[in-house]
């Protein structure tokens, strides 16, 4: 799922093209999809934050809302496309992994029936501080990536997901990119971290 801060980008970045093709070359099905930004000025849709929130608030429900929707259609139509409906990844970067998290983590009664995932993949995310509220030991596992400078979206969210993961026994991995920031892909793909390298770590950890 694509970044943007919620207001921007779309399912064609060429960065995250790259990386799709990268996982397709190991066997993956994948899918990049789009979801309502704050430019569509959607109508409030019910998630973890608030209408009171307003709009910057409550679009991460509709980005939500809209990538459940899009699990449950892989879901439907995965004998066309070859996918095994039991296992399915949803991941993102940034905005995007803000996403893909708020979607795998909400509780079930929230979002479209048929949208439960096996992982999650996130690069730059956050729970914006909503870990404990919505992480369980039985949810999806997850594969933390995140710039230790990041200032878009601090480092300590990720730390403190990890922590959390730690606390109750949910199964995850934690990278850190050391010196860097936000939604830099190369660092993902081609930065050389403690004699490895994380997008095979990610691809190994989905699998």
């Amino acid at each position: 799922i694509h970044g943007g801060g919620l207001s921007g980008g779309d399912k064609t970045k060429p960065e995250l093209i790259e990386v799709c093709e990268n996982y397709a070359r190991r066997g993956y099905v994948v899918i990049s999809i789009n979801y309502r930004l704050k430019r569509d000025n959607p109508p409030f849709e019910p998630g973890a934050v608030p209408e009171s929130a307003g709009l910057d608030g409550y679009i991460i429900n509709c980005a939500a809302q809209d990538a459940a929707k899009a699990v449950g259609w892989i879901k439907d139509n995965a004998a066309t496309y070859g996918i095994d409906p039991t296992r399915i990844a949803i991941g993102g970067a940034s905005a995007g992994a803000i996403t893909a998290m708020f979607t795998a983590y909400q509780e079930d009664d929230v979002l479209p029936a048929n949208a439960d995932v096996g992982v999650v993949v996130d690069l730059w995310g956050s729970l914006v501080g909503a870990e404990a509220d919505y992480i369980d030991v039985d949810d999806p596992p997850v594969f933390i990536f995140h710039g230790d400078e990041d200032t878009t979206v601090p480092y300590y969210h990720a730390v403190n997901i990890d922590a959390h993961c730690t606390s109750i026994g949910l199964a995850h991995e934690f990278w850190t990119a050391p010196g860097k920031g936000h939604g830099l892909w190369y660092q993902f793909s081609n930065m050389n971290i403690n004699g490895g390298y994380a997008e095979p770590a990610a691809a190994e950890f989905v699998y």
